[in-house]
């Protein structure tokens, strides 16, 4: 049970700290004087079958070998049980916080099994020259059972999970004419993070995510860790949820956990300690923008121009590296990254002599699968690549260098490749913006307002003619975000905020099919008070509805 105990702190230790942060100084000293301690009385049980001559005690039992093991294994645990209280401490406040960690428990479980054995070694009338195979034997299971005991509990006792069977394939709808369904969130705060993946809308509901049905806007799954702080995001292929949980122990302390779901069933795919694809400015948490998720991992870039890529299983080492050809350099410009995550791809866009490159890696392998290369015709010209909402296909932007963005500008190139092959879908040199809709079928024209009505124009890129609709504007202009404009097959829908009062909104959504130059109106008010901060607006294609969501608001609303 001693060494049991010894091997368990000792390995709990080791997680524990080694990887996050120090001890507390004080533990730290002590823990080094307490193993000196277990050490000297090792050695003492080492040499005691050739000490001891099995004689009764004539002189004091201090004085005899197996008294002298006593009285170390005596004051051994006096020391070991201050530390076992501040092991135990510990485990109660990891699983109150609601990210155990293995490293604790194990500690604080060995450190508790440590002075428990030292106590039986100092208490017991047996031979300690001559120990049976059955004590041994009985110390070990009495060991192991409280230490697989805290290892089951550290994964199961503090999640709360619902899975559910994967859902049929449904289409996202050609058109939407009324209001669904309205989801609330269970605890009354403003809705966070929502995306749709596996069939599903997942948002974050605090210390966890919720996986509703975009038909009905009933819950098919969820995972939550109690006393959590939940951060989503979803892979490019949208089959996978990463979850970063994060519990705060002060203004520059945290300790996160790593959650990775099946989106269509909220499985556990992989869960381990630590975090990936975050940066801390003070106590400020924000996305690394130099890191991005792929469908099969992180990919992080450096200034050389070197990526490395690691799986979700959490492991240690890249899982692929990539070095970009001699003479090029990332192109770390403006917002954006040095490369885009795409369905199947990872994109990597580099500067190479006045030739701006992209090179699509497979995200799994990190093998070469296609090139696009473009002269730029002046080599201070900026540089700008982004993903379709669907991650089927990217654009490449090469134009002004004046610092701000391309909105409204002429640019000099303007590009549109499908992500699995790099084929060319659109090449055309006109007045562009950052973020328009575009697929791998076609994109929409920046939408003009003019005289109180907004017209919108679908482009497709087999030649065909344009489709257009247009609509009475309200407060929709030239700022209008793209997020409150979506395509879909037969139509734009159009959302704008109508009607305020402190406490709530009415929204209304314009509905346009192509070919018509009247709309269909659908409004709803949503509780979003003043104080929470609002906007901005959220329009999801998913299978069967459409989504729209509110910041400041805590209720999402469905179209059908």
């Amino acid at each position: 049970m001693l060494l049991a105990g010894l091997s368990a702190a000792g390995l709990g230790y080791a997680l524990r700290w080694s990887v996050f942060d120090e001890p507390w100084e004080p533990a730290g000293i002590g823990l080094l004087l307490t193993l000196g301690l277990l050490v000297l009385l090792v050695v003492r049980l080492v040499k005691l079958p050739r000490e001891s001559d099995g004689s009764e005690w004539s002189v004091g039992w201090a004085f005899h070998p197996q008294g002298s093991v006593r009285a170390w294994a005596g004051m051994g645990a006096v020391v070991t049980g201050v530390f076992a209280l501040y092991g135990l401490v510990r485990v109660f406040r990891t699983f109150a916080g609601g990210l155990p960690e293995l490293g604790e428990v194990l500690f604080g479980v060995g450190m508790t099994l440590m002075t428990a054995g030292l106590v039986l070694l100092a208490k017991i009338e047996n031979d300690l020259a001559r120990p049976s195979f059955r004590d041994i034997g009985a110390g070990v299971a009495v060991a192991l059972a409280p230490l697989l005991a805290g290892s089951l509990a550290v994964e199961i006792l503090p999640v709360e999970a619902v899975t559910a069977a994967r859902p049929a394939e449904v289409a996202v709808p050609a058109t939407v004419s009324k209001v669904a369904w309205q989801w609330k969130r269970p605890d009354g705060a403003p809705t966070g993070g929502t995306a749709v993946a596996g069939g599903h809308v997942i948002t974050v509901i605090g210390d966890g995510v919720a996986a509703l049905d975009p038909r009905t806007g009933r819950e098919r799954w969820h995972y939550r860790r109690p006393g959590a702080e939940a951060h989503l995001q979803v892979t490019p292929d949208r089959a996978t949820v990463v979850l970063t949980l994060v519990v705060r122990k002060g203004a520059q302390e945290s300790t996160s956990r790593m959650a990775v779901l099946d989106a269509y069933t909220g499985r556990v795919r992989f869960e381990y300690a630590g975090e990936r694809g975050w940066r801390y400015i003070g106590e400020n948490r924000w996305r690394d923008e130099r890191t991005v998720l792929t469908s099969s991992g992180y990919a992080t870039s450096d200034d050389a121009g070197r990526l490395k890529s690691w799986d979700l299983s959490g492991a240690g080492e890249p899982a692929w590296e990539y070095t970009m050809p001699k003479g090029c350099r990332p192109a770390f410009e403006l917002i954006n990254s040095s490369s885009v995550a795409l369905r199947d791809v990872i994109a990597v866009v580099a500067r190479c002599s006045g030739v701006v490159v992209v090179i699509g890696l497979n995200s799994a392998s990190g093998a070469e699968k296609w090139r696009y290369e473009y002269k730029m015709a002046d080599r201070s010209s900026s540089i700008h690549a982004t993903a379709s909402n669907d991650r089927s296909a990217m654009k490449l932007l090469v134009g002004p260098t004046e610092s701000g963005a391309f909105s409204g500008k002429t640019v000099e190139k303007d590009v549109i490749l499908e992500q699995g092959s790099g084929k060319v879908l659109s090449d055309e040199r006109r007045r562009s913006f950052l973020v328009p809709h575009f697929t791998t079928e076609g994109y929409l024209n920046r939408p003009a307002y003019d005289g109180g009505r907004g017209e919108y124009q679908w482009q497709p890129y087999d030649g065909s003619e344009p489709k257009a609709a247009s609509m009475a504007a309200g407060s929709l202009d030239d700022y209008t975000p793209p997020a409150s404009y979506i395509v879909l097959k037969d139509g734009v829908v159009a959302a704008e905020v109508s009607a305020t009062t402190r406490t709530a909104v009415t929204v209304t959504t314009h509905v346009a099919r192509w070919g018509t130059t009247s709309a269909t109106n659908i409004s709803f008010d949503l509780n979003a008070p003043e104080s929470e901060g609002r906007g901005p607006m959220l329009l999801l294609p998913a299978a069967g509805a459409v989504v729209f969501g509110y910041g400041g608001s805590n209720t999402l609303v469905g179209l059908v």
